[in-house]
């Protein structure tokens, strides 16, 4: 919920970022951020199916790919048998890795015929990584609901 004049909605700063991303894939061709003017030309060929964010999630159509360090990330796709090349962004290795058109140019085990590795697929063998295998099992704990609200119910009866 965006938010109206009787609801709050998202904060002021999200709404500021989907401004810029309705700009980004809207089809405005000049952006202005702050003091900075970018030129985009045609920019609306960025394939919206692919995030990576700040804390290392990555989803490619829809899926959760990767979910961990960001120290990890490179990592995990050099398991699968892809790796990035020295010139290349981590983003847009991400997104390339994962696409049908771009993957093979970063197979890197030359010992093994490359075959097309599919989202599913990597999230496949995400789960046995060594990362996912670490975010299942704690994720596989029960959740103890009072030894967790022990300190929390302390703080707010005592204010420390």
């Amino acid at each position: 919920m965006v938010g109206d004049e009787m609801r709050r909605g998202i904060s002021g700063g999200q709404k500021k970022l989907l401004t810029t991303g309705e700009m980004l894939v809207g089809l405005a061709k000049v952006f202005y951020h702050g003091r900075n003017l970018y030129w985009f030309g045609q920019f609306n060929h960025i394939p919206n199916y692919q995030v990576y964010e700040a804390d290392g999630s990555y989803y490619g159509q829809g899926q959760v790919v990767y979910q961990g360090s960001r120290e990890n990330i490179l990592e995990f796709f050099e398991s699968v048998g892809f790796k990035r090349s020295k010139r290349k962004g981590v983003a847009d290795f991400l997104q390339e890795v994962t696409s049908m058109k771009d993957q093979e140019q970063y197979w890197f085990k030359k010992n093994e015929p490359y075959r097309y590795i599919s989202v599913s697929e990597f999230v496949d063998r995400f789960s046995s990584f060594h990362v996912g295998q670490n975010l299942f099992d704690e994720l596989s704990i029960p959740y103890d609901k009072v030894t967790k609200l022990i300190p929390i119910l302390l703080h707010w009866c005592t204010g420390d």
